[in-house]
């Protein structure tokens, strides 16, 4: 039986909603990486997820790669429409979740489990376990009185917690659920799903519940089918930026004294609502992380060349730095799955696994992180890989990705391999059309193709490098 692994760009608008498919003809395993905007749920790969439910299939891993709403507002619509259950079964369930939570990033702060409350603000010994809140209307007045604007969000959180029952579940029950052996696809696994995004739901398991990090060796992990993922992204230092620029805002918001609260003990106690409350403070706040360089309009004109000699400037956004990155393998195989994560931190994570420019790594797809930001795919990072196929998730909107500048680095990169392909997820953006038009492409060698809605990018094991082919799913 031939193995094969195949991805898929699903539509996810300026965001990203990739689908991986791997295994035989008798056995196939999925995993999902973010899910771009809710409207790209709904109006974009809602679909395709109906089909593998109803073909019995399951999301073996889904991997939300980091706070940002072009990535993980999708997934939210997607775990409201799974609990919701409205005809059962639910879409299709979810085996196992990678995701860096407020309570898995709170561990990044300097002075983790300290507490975060200066003297005469409250009575707080947290090396004693004391609570801050007593009762969770302790909190509901305190956020009302401090932050009046998260006054309604706390007051649902705290009645979705009688709803939902405890916070601390049965460590036994807990490892079924994940596992899918309870909930199946009713009511239980939509109430499962359903903590995804507040703060309640176990994920990270295969990390013993810690955050996905890179510390010294990138860490591999073998998945469902017999692949593996290798960690390079996020690393300490992505994490802690991320976690002391939500220590910021709430110390602007007078909310201070909710940094010292882990979150342990029963849900009728305030603190145990904490973690919730802030993770979803991250998600609502329209707070902006550093911005995203748009692309330019006068880049379009211009020619490879002129671009690819432009001193490159690293994206400094937080949230990106803090992008789960990985590689995945499977079938002598290999891609390189980047979100948004930043190229320093990429390269670190390729050098300590041994390649060089001497030794690069050898990929059969790269998705190019951030949408093909001109800040977030180096020269360094492009001279330790080889690699012919690119992937370019966006439809261009909001910041008109890809940027040339980006594009033409590549093009110059792999100006000796007649194989160098573009594969673009939406058609007619301004990049694309730049691209194939003039003589550029018969000078550096490239080719451009498309994987909208319903085709793939498939390697087969064992075959030759031409032999990949973007095929229907």
């Amino acid at each position: 039986m031939t193995r094969s692994l195949s991805i898929e760009m699903l539509p996810a608008d300026y965001g990203d909603a990739i689908l991986v498919s791997y295994g035989d003809e008798t056995e196939r395993h999925h995993l999902m990486v973010d899910g771009g905007l809710v409207k790209s749920y709904r109006e974009g790969w809602k679909g395709r997820l109906r089909e593998l439910g109803e073909a019995d299939a399951a999301l073996d891993l889904l991997v939300v790669t980091h706070i940002d709403a072009d990535h993980i507002n999708g997934v939210r619509a997607f775990v409201e429409a799974n609990q919701k259950g409205r005809t059962l079964p639910a879409l299709l369930p979810i085996r196992e979740v990678w995701f860096n939570q407020y309570r898995h990033i709170r561990a990044f702060a300097d002075d983790a489990g300290k507490g975060h409350v200066s003297e005469g603000e409250r009575d707080l010994s947290a090396a004693k376990g004391a609570t801050i809140w007593p009762t969770r209307q302790d909190l509901i007045d305190t956020i009302s009185e401090t932050a009046p604007g998260y006054a309604r969000l706390v007051e649902r959180l705290a009645r979705a917690a009688d709803a939902s029952g405890s916070l601390i579940q049965d460590a036994a029950s807990r490892d079924l659920e994940v596992s899918g052996e309870v909930g199946g696809r009713g009511v239980s696994e939509g109430r499962r799903l359903a903590r995804l995004l507040d703060g309640r739901f176990v994920s990270n398991t295969r990390f013993d519940d810690h955050a996905i990090v890179r510390r010294d060796v990138p860490p591999s992990v073998e998945v469902a089918g017999g692949a593996v993922m290798t960690i390079l992204s996020p690393d300490e230092e992505g994490l802690s930026s991320l976690y002391h620029h939500w220590e910021e805002y709430l110390e602007d918001q007078g909310l201070a004294p909710l940094l010292g609260v882990r979150g342990l003990g029963p849900m009728e106690e305030g603190d145990a609502l904490v973690p919730e409350l802030v993770q979803w403070m991250m998600l609502r706040s329209k707070r902006g992380f550093e911005p995203t360089p748009r692309g330019r309009e006068e880049d379009l004109t211009l020619s490879l060349d002129v671009l690819a000699e432009r001193e490159f400037e690293e994206d400094t956004s937080v949230a990106n730095g803090s992008s789960i990155a990985f590689l995945f393998e499977y079938a002598g195989r290999r891609l390189l799955l980047t979100g948004d994560a930043h190229p320093s931190v990429l390269v670190d994570g390729l050098r300590r696994l041994g390649y060089s420019e001497e030794n690069p790594i050898q990929l059969d797809a790269l998705k190019l992180a951030h949408h093909g930001s001109r800040a977030n795919t180096s020269p360094e990072l492009l001279r330790l890989l080889r690699c012919s196929r690119y992937l370019v998730s966006t439809s261009g909107a909001r910041f008109d990705h890809p940027d040339m500048e980006c594009l033409a680095r590549i093009a110059r990169a792999n100006g000796d391999d007649p194989d160098t392909t573009f594969y673009f997820n939406y058609a007619g953006m301004p990049a694309e059309l730049a691209l194939a038009g003039g003589c550029q492409s018969n000078r550096y060698g490239y080719h451009l193709e498309h994987l909208g809605v319903g085709r793939a990018l498939t390697l087969n094991e064992g075959a030759p490098a031409d032999a990949c082919e973007a095929c229907q799913v």
